[in-house]
């Protein structure tokens, strides 16, 4: 990211299947920020424009198409989405947090006290077998994604998480009537969702200059 005094430029990739089937950046932008009267700098709404990711989106699969134009806002809400988490027995969805897209194959970063929010907050099922917390029937977390305002629906898809690790120590109180608390070594957790199911690329926020790499470092602690 750029900043100026006045606006905030951000780096967006629009990535692609290949044609052996692998997955590459098909082109790459600097979206700009330009913040609303009346808002400071450093947290404002910004304008939303129409923004073009390429002059060659192809025609191979029209959800391609849909997924390389749209509005500021669309294109910021396909790599920076909400995570929710929902009760089947409940009429609300929590919004407990964001995550930001790292991977087009569906891989996030989030906070991991976020993960641990139905676990402080006690709703849902939840338990823990060593390491690992479950979420037990009718509790599911996730984020959601939105679908491209040019195919005339306002819609989301909502992607449950399939598996999150964290990193830290559960600990126990000394006293009886303290709950066990987790020991966060880093503030942040990874997860993993779907793929798209049409075929598209999850598009990722550009975070670091190094390529995201599944098996690096080691895994302390899991939930599924």
């Amino acid at each position: 990211m750029a900043q100026t005094t006045s606006e905030v430029q951000i780096l967006k990739t629009l990535w692609r299947k290949k044609e052996d089937g692998g997955w590459g950046i098909h082109d790459l932008k600097g979206i700009t920020l330009r913040p609303r009267p009346g808002f400071e700098s450093d947290f404002f709404a910004f304008e939303s424009e129409l923004e073009l990711m390429t002059s060659s989106p192809g025609t191979r699969n029209v959800h391609e198409l849909l997924a390389s134009f749209g509005p500021t806002d669309f294109l910021l809400k396909q790599s920076i989405v909400p995570v929710v988490a929902l009760v089947e027995s409940e009429s609300i969805i929590r919004c407990i947090g964001t995550a930001f897209v790292i991977s087009c194959t569906g891989f996030l970063i989030t906070a991991c006290h976020v993960l641990l929010d139905p676990q402080d907050r006690q709703y849902g099922r939840v338990c823990r077998a060593g390491n690992i917390l479950r979420f037990g029937d009718g509790l599911s977390m996730g984020v959601i994604v939105p679908l491209s305002p040019a195919s005339g629906r306002r819609a989301v898809r909502f992607f449950p998480f399939e598996e999150c690790r964290y990193w830290g120590d559960w600990k126990e109180s000394p006293l009886i009537h303290e709950p066990e608390r987790f020991d966060m070594l880093t503030d942040i957790a990874v997860c993993k969702v779907a793929q798209m199911p049409d075929g598209t690329a999850h598009q990722p926020l550009n975070l670091s200059l190094n390529a995201f790499t599944k098996g690096r470092g080691s895994v302390r602690h899991r939930l599924l």
